[in-house]
């Protein structure tokens, strides 16, 4: 790695944990006025609900009303099955 690079670099990680420490303090200060955790947090998307996958049908996600996924893969699985299991729920055959 060159000085050029390096110095990037550094210049970089330091911008980011200065700005990631500012949103931390930030987030402090709002909680010390407002007093209670619960009252300072947002409402976000509402409620999690258990969702099922929009290709699969299974329910592996809790996630906010209107929001959906697709199952990618799943750990422990060989390429293959992955390809067969994609193309079943895709046609909703058996191969």
């Amino acid at each position: 790695m060159d000085r050029r690079t390096f110095l990037r670099h550094s210049a970089l990680s330091s911008a980011g944990i200065a700005l990631a420490s500012s949103s931390l303090a930030n987030r402090a200060s709002a909680l010390k006025q407002v007093g209670e955790l619960e009252r300072a947090r947002s409402h976000g998307f509402g409620t999690l609900l258990p969702t099922p996958a929009k290709n699969t049908g299974e329910t592996l996600l809790a996630m906010p009303q209107g929001f959906e996924y697709n199952v990618m893969s799943k750990t422990g699985k060989a390429n293959v099955e992955r390809f067969t299991d994609a193309c079943r729920a895709r046609r909703n055959v058996d191969l």
